[in-house]
């Protein structure tokens, strides 16, 4: 029994082995003292200047009270390893510095889990819709865009909670599909295959019908808002001015209503994804960029150099030819409609010109379309956007591109040595290629090409100039050799009526030099503010007559318009006596 008893005999508070830190006894305690501090390295002092002035508050009288607390406790209820350690006034700075960083972390990861987001519900209505009814939808909105381009092209209302899911798109993206990423911005079909991983394996996404994910993926890895405006046909122009989204077609002119959606980060984030196509940055450095992207051309300017607020300018060719003979008819008459195919068809060199946005380019895909397989055609545009290729597709086109490697001038020679029967450049622009241009229609070769003027009648002159760029020229001589080579010039306007923007054929010039008599103004129209028009017309001279007669084409209705014409303008000049 007493040997039981000593069995069960507790021990002094002294002689138990530590758990943890316990509570102090009344027996031994360790005076207080101060813990001198370690020198802070340079990279602990750069640590603790960046850590707010609140936070760092916070965290010293923490770990004061740790300091404190732990200095203050007895020797008996320290660790069994620094029991059998001599025991010193000041405690183990190890111990205390360990103590202080679980203590510190603890809290940290405490603060962390307080600002962690609440998992927000969508509450967006394309939740409900089946696929059949979104595409509906889809559909339905892109109709309505195109009878009015100011409206916004997004399924969603919620723009704030589209940047929620958008979010969560690109992080899912990343983090699974990383690789898809780049071959989805070219290959739409990669992009069907993304959205259906998205919709069978990204858990929050799985409701959302396919137009929806759709537009998510065009904003996560293609060109976003760009991609659904030029879904519509009529759209030739897109820009972004800093601060609003400017959309232009063939009629209108508008400033889309995106909701906010489309800012400067916004069109940041587009120009680096069309600077990727050709290996380039944009940044401070390189504050200019210009790509050719499918069939958009794109200028884009840093905000560096732009006043704080980045600016870019679309300019969109669609496959197809826009101009047709109901359209020229509508842009001048049926003398004309008639008169311009038959230029063609005689081989006649024609110019057109006008100012940007004006349809030079698509005035000249019109007067391709009457050239017959017979005929070779040498294409040289300085960016792709004629589609030559594909909207004549029986013709025999060579279509070349200028390229940093091959010049507009070099790919003109070139073109000779290709034996066809129309060289065609879509815009002279410098004093080389309009050169080598000359020289082409020297040596009897046909010729379709636009440059920029002010009238048809100025087009010799215009040429002129830019020849002289470039070598020496007896004005006189060369005025009277374009005038004898070129045969028609086509002058096309723009003006905006009531909102709207209205093409017209402003002019069209029968050239002949000194020897032939002057040239001949075949037709002129003007137009007041309210888009009332007036013409005047006269007839082709006789020998440009007889070469189109030759040619096959058959200028009875012509000739017919103009005797109604011409017996109307009789009628009320005598009316006016």
């Amino acid at each position: 029994m007493p040997k039981l008893k000593s069995l069960l005999k507790v021990k002094r508070d002294d002689e138990l082995p530590l758990l943890s830190i316990g509570l102090p006894t009344k027996k031994e305690r360790v005076k207080p003292v101060k813990v001198e501090k370690k020198k802070r390295t340079m990279e602990a002092e750069t640590a603790v200047r960046k850590v707010p002035k609140e936070k760092k508050k916070k965290e010293v009288v923490k770990k004061k009270k740790i300091k404190d607390y732990f200095v203050s406790q007895p020797v008996s209820s320290l660790s069994s390893v620094q029991k059998n350690k001599k025991v010193t006034e000041e405690p183990l700075e190890e111990e205390l510095e360990r103590i202080i960083d679980d203590s510190s972390f603890i809290d940290t990861l405490k603060e962390e889990a307080q600002r962690q987001p609440v998992r927000r519900v969508w509450t967006s209505n394309l939740l409900k819709m089946s696929d059949k009814e979104a595409q509906q939808l889809r559909d339905r909105m892109d109709a309505e865009f195109k009878n009015d381009i100011a409206l916004d092209t997004s399924l969603f209302d919620n723009k704030e909670e589209k940047r929620q899911i958008l979010k969560y798109v690109d992080q899912f993206i990343y983090s699974y599909y990383a690789s898809w990423k780049l071959e989805a911005f070219y290959d739409l079909n990669i992009r069907t295959q993304l959205r259906d991983k998205l919709k069978k394996e990204a858990p929050r996404l799985k409701k959302f019908p396919n137009a929806v994910l759709d537009e998510l993926l065009e904003e996560s890895v293609g060109l976003g808002v760009i991609e659904r405006l030029i879904r519509n046909e009529t759209i030739s122009d897109i820009g972004y001015n800093g601060t609003q989204l400017i959309v232009e077609s063939n009629e209108q002119k508008e400033i889309n209503e995106t909701g906010g959606f489309v800012d400067s980060d916004y069109i940041h984030r587009l120009i680096n994804n069309f600077v990727s196509t050709i290996g380039k940055e944009f940044n401070s450095t390189n504050p200019v960029t210009d790509v050719v992207y499918k069939n958009m051309r794109v200028n884009a300017v840093h905000e560096n150099s732009a006043n704080g607020a980045v600016t870019i300018s679309i300019r969109v060719s669609h496959t197809g030819i826009m101009v047709t003979n109901k359209v020229v008819e509508e842009m001048s008459n049926e003398a004309m409609t008639i008169l311009f195919e038959a230029f063609v068809l005689a081989k006649c060199n024609i110019v057109v010109c006008g100012e940007t946005g004006s349809g030079k380019t698509e005035m000249t895909k019109h007067l391709l379309s009457f050239i017959p397989f017979t005929q070779k055609i040498c294409l040289i545009e300085d960016v792709s956007e004629m589609h030559a290729k594909e909207i004549f597709p029986n013709a025999d086109i060579n279509s070349w591109v200028v390229t940093r490697s091959a010049s507009a001038d070099e790919l003109l020679k070139a073109s000779l040595r290709n034996n066809p029967t129309w060289v065609v450049v879509t815009e002279l622009r410098g004093g080389d290629e309009a050169n080598e241009w000359l020289q082409a229609i020297r040596s009897d070769h046909k010729s379709i090409t636009s440059l920029h003027s002010d009238s048809a009648l100025s087009i010799p002159n215009r040429i002129m100039g830019m020849i002289g760029e470039v070598r020496n020229v007896q004005e006189d001589r060369i005025e009277n050799e374009i005038k004898r080579l070129l045969n028609i010039g086509i002058h096309i306007n723009v003006e905006w009526i009531h909102g709207r923007k209205v093409r017209y054929i402003a002019d069209v010039v029968e050239f002949r030099n000194k020897e032939q008599g002057d040239s001949i103004t075949l037709f002129t129209q003007e137009m007041d503010k309210d888009g009332n028009r007036s013409i005047k017309m006269n007839r082709i001279s006789s020998k440009l007559h007889k070469t189109l007669e030759l040619s096959g084409f058959d200028l009875s209705r012509y000739d017919e318009l103009m005797d109604e014409y011409e017996q109307l303008e009789n009628n009320y000049e005598q009316e006016e006596a």
